[in-house]
């Protein structure tokens, strides 16, 4: 991206589809993007970032809420990426933690779009031969019809209750996420040759709001 001088680390989050760089709003480059309160956010978006996986780590922000930061190093820069943890693109990375590690080059774009009147929104990542990095705790089948028949894998939650009941479905969400977040953190403490775990401290570790207004429910 050549945003920084080497040594120092630029920091982006995810949201609107895109990564994201705050910045002023007369940037030349700047794109407005309105936050659930009403208030305007201005960043520089990219459709996707790619380097070297250095890191994954969880922080818990008394004020902003919990989020999975990406360290991620392309040639002679640094980047962290935020990712809030009650959004669609959280929870497509924690589905693939398991297959993400540490040294390895990897593909991380961000996508929100309708497709025949359906909204797509997530974040998906492809390692150095550009394939796909699979989801661990679900195997997707296409039937015949087209339909997709999901299975859940290594004791992901299933769902029994009324897919029209918000509430049902709202509890099933937040047990969903706190499953994904306790694999994801003993994940990371069992590879700790190869990634780092809960709260890694940092002097540069800048905690930054939810720019994503648009998920009405987590995943």
């Amino acid at each position: 991206m050549g945003l920084n001088k080497s040594g120092q680390r630029t920091y982006v989050t995810i949201g609107f589809g895109k990564i994201r760089q705050k910045c002023k709003p007369d940037h030349p480059e700047t794109v407005e993007r309105k936050l659930q309160s009403g208030d305007p956010t201005y960043a520089i978006e990219y459709n996707s970032i790619d380097g070297i996986l250095d890191n994954i780590y969880f922080k818990d922000d008394p004020k902003y809420g919990r989020s999975w930061n990406l360290l991620i190093t392309s040639g002679n820069e640094n980047f962290s990426v935020q990712v809030k943890e009650q959004t669609r693109y959280a929870n497509d990375l924690l589905k693939c933690i398991p297959n993400l590690h540490k040294g390895k080059f990897y593909t991380f774009t961000p996508y929100d779009f309708e497709q025949n009147g359906k909204k797509k929104k997530g974040l998906s990542i492809k390692d150095e031969a550009d394939e796909r990095v699979e989801n661990y705790y679900q195997k997707f089948t296409q039937l015949e019809g087209g339909k997709w028949q999901i299975e859940n894998l290594h004791g992901y939650p299933s769902y029994e209750g009324d897919s029209k009941d918000k509430d049902e479905l709202q509890i099933y969400f937040t047990r969903v996420l706190k499953f994904l977040r306790n694999e994801a953190l003993q994940i990371l403490q069992q590879k700790e040759s190869e990634t780092i775990s809960e709260n890694e401290p940092t002097t540069e570790d800048i905690p930054l709001p939810n720019e994503d207004h648009q998920d009405d429910l987590p995943f």
